[in-house]
C-alpha cells in the first residue's frame, strides 16, 4: 500500500509541474502573439495617417526626411511629429530639444529624436538617439 501512495504522489507531482510547463509555455506564446499584432496594429495606423507604405523603414525614413525639413517652424515640426504619435518633448539649456515618443514601438523603431532650432525656432539640425546610445545625425537624399 505504501508503494503505491508513493507512486500516486509521484505521478501527481508530475502531472502538476506538467501543467504549470504548458501553462506558462501558453502565456509566453500569447504575450508574443499580442505583442507582435499590437506592433502591426501601430505601424499599420500610423502608414495609413502619413500615407505611406506599413513598413517600419519606409515611415522612419518619411519622418526623418519628409516629415522633418531644416527651416521648419518649431510648431511646423510639433505639428508634424503629432502625426506620428504622441510624444514628450524635453526642452534643454543648449538649442536642441529631444522628442520621445510615448508608444513603445514608436520609440523602438524611430528612436529618440533630438532636434536643434535656432534663435527664430527654425529647425536646423536633426539626430537620433537609441536609448543608451549617443546622438546620430540625420542625413537624407
Amino acid at each position: 500500500m505504501a508503494m503505491n501512495s508513493k507512486y500516486i504522489v509521484a505521478l501527481g507531482m508530475a502531472f502538476l509541474l506538467a501543467s504549470a510547463i504548458c501553462l506558462s509555455s501558453g502565456v509566453v506564446i500569447g504575450r508574443m502573439w499580442q505583442y507582435s499584432i499590437y506592433k502591426t496594429e501601430v505601424l499599420d495606423r500610423i502608414a495609413k495617417r502619413l500615407g505611406v507604405e506599413p513598413n517600419w523603414f519606409v515611415v522612419r525614413a518619411y519622418v526623418h526626411c519628409d516629415l522633418l525639413v531644416l527651416g521648419m517652424t518649431r510648431e511646423e515640426v510639433k505639428r508634424n511629429l503629432s502625426k506620428v504619435g504622441e510624444y514628450t518633448e524635453y526642452p534643454s539649456s543648449n538649442p536642441y530639444t529631444t522628442f520621445i515618443f510615448q508608444d513603445r514601438f514608436i520609440r523602438s523603431e524611430l528612436s529618440d529624436l533630438v532636434l536643434w532650432f535656432d534663435d527664430n525656432n527654425r529647425l536646423v539640425g536633426k539626430q537620433e538617439a537609441g536609448v543608451g546610445l549617443d546622438p546620430v545625425m540625420i542625413s537624407c537624399p
